[in-house]
């Protein structure tokens, strides 16, 4: 990241928080050249009134990509699985109640069995949902994410 490599080259990086800099952020008149000047002096006057953030060490931002991911996996299993259960709904089939994880495997085998000529409808995208996050869980890494928050 550049504000690493700028730190590595001994440059003083300040990163400032935007939604405090009520100087930039109330401004109607706005542009890169104007920001970037008011910025500079800001910093030469006191860096402190930029109130600056630290951002999380690169190892937290991994850790935090690992959540979001499977948390954005997670979402898409649930949408999917209500999804396909009102389409079935509305055709007046009741898939049996089960748990998203076990969606796949029981509405499959619930769609084979009873009404076999809607069995395409099921995506096999349910069981590769289920794989991901199976494989994301035994990622030994994924014990060490769950003190990050999101």
């Amino acid at each position: 990241m550049d504000r690493y490599y700028l730190g590595a080259l001994g440059a003083s990086v300040v990163v400032a928080n935007p939604r405090k800099v009520k100087y930039i952020s109330e401004n109607i008149r706005k542009s890169d050249k104007r920001n970037a000047q008011v910025l500079a002096k800001f910093v030469r006057v006191d860096p402190e009134l930029l109130c600056p953030i630290t951002h999380r060490s690169e190892l937290s931002q991994k850790a935090l990509l690992v959540i979001k991911l499977r948390d954005a996996l997670t979402r898409t299993r649930v949408i999917n699985s209500v999804a396909l259960r009102g389409m079935f709904k509305s055709l007046g089939i009741r898939l049996p109640s089960c748990s998203t994880v076990s969606f796949a495997t029981k509405a499959r085998a619930f769609i084979q069995q009873e009404h076999p000529d809607f069995q395409e409808l099921l995506r096999p995208q349910e069981l590769i949902l289920n794989k991901q996050l199976l494989t994301q869980s035994k990622n030994p890494k994924y014990g060490e994410t769950i003190k990050y928050k999101q």
